[in-house]
Formats: C-alpha cells, sequence, structure tokens
C-alpha cells in the first residue's frame, strides 16, 4: 500500500500585508508538497479505533477513529563532529 502525505502551504504575509497597508483582501498564493511514506511511517500514522457509536440512520454501530489535532515540521540539527 502506498501512502502520500501533503501539505498546503500558503504566503500569508502577502494578504496581511494588503490588508494592513490597502484595506483590501487578496488571495493566499499557496503550494502543495507531497512526501511519499514509507510502510513504517504508514504504520505509525494509522489511526486507531477508539470505540463505536450507534447511528439510527444506519442502525448499526459506526466506529470511531483517532483524530489528528496538530501537525507540524521540526528542524533537526546536528552537531560536526570536531575530531
Amino acid at each position: 500500500m502506498t501512502m502520500k502525505i501533503t501539505f498546503v502551504i500558503a504566503n500569508t504575509s502577502d494578504t496581511k500585508t494588503a490588508m494592513q497597508c490597502l484595506q483590501e483582501w487578496q488571495p493566499f498564493k499557496k503550494r502543495t508538497v507531497t512526501i511519499e511514506l514509507s510502510p513504517q511511517q504508514v504504520e505509525q500514522l494509522r489511526l486507531k479505533q477508539t470505540g463505536a457509536c450507534w447511528n439510527n440512520e444506519k442502525k448499526q454501530d459506526v466506529p470511531e477513529y483517532e483524530e489528528i489535532l496538530e501537525c507540524f515540521m521540526e528542524n533537526e540539527t546536528e552537531e560536526a563532529d570536531h575530531d
């Protein structure tokens, strides 16, 4: 199974500047970045079932899963060896 994660990245500074200086709204400039995940990463990100809730329309239990609340990037710095 192949899974990809896609980020939508927006340049919000131009919109903020237009609002502050020109009092007009300009749409965000956006770009997308897609990264293919390894099988190990897919497994780590698989949402686990947390329970079930009765659905009257379907007349059956509907599974409930964990939810992703936040996602952020971190930069790791490597210290150079000074041997």
